[in-house]
């Protein structure tokens, strides 16, 4: 037995996670375990179906009453609607916002925040380069992490994403990164997103440099926090 309030807070996270479904990411970001699921926590808002196949799940009707949404597709494009409205935010509670850590083999403790818009937005919310550097010391060490690398959206301008960090230095990896395909072990350059975002081909076309008392590199813009941080600590 199941709560219906946790069931429907599950469906929402899995919806959002899952991207609704859809099959462009099928084996990247949901699997047929993940379809079972979240067929199962709508059994508990609402009537069973029979079809319990990844298509039926598209088209299932989620219970009126529950979200603005009828089904998991409408569903996931409105909650990532919403966790993308970064208006008011600080660059500090950027950081905050999607956040994870990590220990590398060597034991560096890695923190790796993944910035909702781009970088020159994301150092003006901090009050420039310089404070900017300063916060993410300030967050590295307030989260116990030797360093703290931020990921930002895509600038439209330059089609690039940005990527700072501060701390702990890490020539290891800005070299890694900057000698990508041919610095990737076959263990990431085989695998599957690392193929998708064409790492595996092109690299992560990093050259990094300093940027008021941070390091700083633009990105090709298929890459993603999925694959950078794997890179990160395979490279410490």
């Amino acid at each position: 037995y199941m709560e219906p309030d946790l069931a429907r807070i599950l469906l929402a996270a899995v919806a959002i996670d899952c991207r609704g479904f859809d099959p462009k990411v099928r084996g990247t970001k949901f699997s047929g375990r993940d379809v079972k699921a979240a067929h199962s926590l709508l059994d508990v808002l609402g009537p069973k179906v029979s079809d319990r196949s990844e298509d039926s799940l598209r088209a299932r009707p989620i219970p009126e009453g529950l979200f603005d949404a009828a089904t998991i597709p409408e569903l996931a494009k409105l909650l990532g609607a919403a966790r993308h409205d970064v208006t008011g935010l600080s660059a500090a509670q950027l950081i905050a916002l999607d956040y994870k850590s990590a220990s590398a083999p060597d034991g560096t403790k890695v923190g790796a925040a993944s910035i909702l818009t781009p970088f020159d937005d994301f150092e003006a919310r901090a009050g420039g380069a310089e404070a900017l550097a300063a916060l993410l010391r300030e967050e590295a060490s307030s989260r116990n992490v030797d360093v703290l690398f931020a990921m930002c959206q895509t600038d439209p301008a330059t089609k690039k994403r940005g990527l700072a960090y501060a701390g702990k230095a890490v020539e290891s990896v800005e070299r890694g990164f900057e000698g990508a395909p041919a610095s990737l072990p076959d263990a990431l350059r085989t695998a599957a997103l690392f193929v998708e975002q064409k790492i595996s081909s092109e690299g992560f076309g990093a050259a990094f440099a300093d940027r008021g008392g941070m390091r700083y590199s633009e990105l090709r813009p298929q890459t993603s926090r999925k694959t950078v941080l794997p890179a990160i600590l395979h490279f410490l």
